[in-house]
């Protein structure tokens, strides 16, 4: 069953009532499973905050269809299954984390018994034991975006949604952040978030989407964005080459590095390792490696913005 679904999403906006209007938002479609991790891209500026706040009927779209879990999330119903943090997120810092939590969870519908219960759980659960009555004017920013969090959970909602919960977390708060992600998903519920953390993505998503001015331009699997056919190039690292026929790899080759006793050589393709193969062999030279230069997430990510700048331009 699809968690989120979008259809054909169109969002605009007038800065003044005498402007024309700005189109944010371009036609989206979007389609999340439920049980997933699923990761939201895209440079800033792009329309994910906007998407987003669409989706949580913070927004009125100008056009398209919006299901959560089949169901239109402008329904009070539809919206008990949502848990959502948003980017910049102000608590009242006069609050404990423990206080903000029972508050949160009587604005998601529990009475109050269910409400201190379940504030005890989610203080556990993301990280906070020792700390939930410290008040949060004391909170460190991973503090807060782990609380920011618990009060997402209040309510024990199927899909929780989260904008940029990694910015400003130092390398220990992210690593918690993707640990309680996983315990999420183990738990049967899905999680959808925007970042700019790239390596965070490689490391916990299921698939993920990539908006650039206002339109998905890529999504699906995360392992068919890295596919081992996106590669940018082939590494071979030999040695016992003569001078002269670095020279002549040069000619040939993206490029040379001469590494001591070695040299490493970058090559475009198969064909090409293969005919450098042969050479180095035949110049009784030693093949000591061979690795395919695997595109990053980020490599993908910058040559999507470089192209939709340069597609903006002309």
């Amino acid at each position: 069953m699809s968690a989120i679904k979008i259809e054909n999403l169109y969002y605009s906006l007038k800065a003044h009532f005498w402007s024309k209007r700005l189109s944010i938002l371009k036609g989206v479609n979007l389609e999340v499973e439920e049980g997933q991790i699923f990761g939201f891209l895209g440079p800033n500026g792009a329309g994910k905050t906007t998407t987003i706040r669409v989706l949580l009927n913070l927004l009125r779209q100008d056009q398209g269809k919006i299901e959560i879990f089949g169901a239109d999330p402008r329904k009070i119903s539809t919206r008990k299954h949502l848990g959502f943090l948003p980017e910049h997120a102000y608590f009242p810092e006069y609050l404990s984390g423990y206080e903000l939590l029972v508050q949160q969870g009587q604005l998601a519908g529990l009475s109050l018994k269910e409400s201190k219960s379940q504030a005890h759980d989610k203080i556990e659960e993301v990280g906070l034991s020792g700390k939930a009555d410290v008040r949060l004017r004391n909170y460190s920013k991973g503090m807060l975006q782990r609380i920011g969090i618990g009060q997402a959970l209040m309510g024990d909602p199927r899909l929780i949604i989260l904008d940029e919960p990694m910015s400003g977390l130092d390398p220990l708060g992210r690593r918690d952040i993707r640990e309680l992600m996983f315990s999420l998903k183990k738990q049967g519920k899905t999680v959808f978030f925007s970042t700019h953390i790239l390596p965070d993505v490689e490391l916990i998503c299921d698939c993920v989407a990539l908006l650039m001015n206002g339109q998905i331009k890529q999504q699906g699997a995360l392992e068919n964005f890295l596919s081992p056919k996106a590669h940018s190039g082939i590494v071979v690292r030999v040695r016992n080459l003569q001078s002269e026929h670095l020279v002549d790899l040069e000619k040939s080759a993206s490029s040379v590095e001469r590494r001591g006793e070695e040299c490493v050589v970058k090559v475009k393709s198969m064909d090409e390792a293969n005919t450098l193969i042969d050479r180095v062999r035949g110049w009784n030279g030693q093949v000591i490696a061979l690795k395919p230069i695997d595109l990053s997430l980020e490599d993908i990510f910058v040559q999507e913005v470089t192209q939709a700048n340069a597609e903006s331009k002309s």
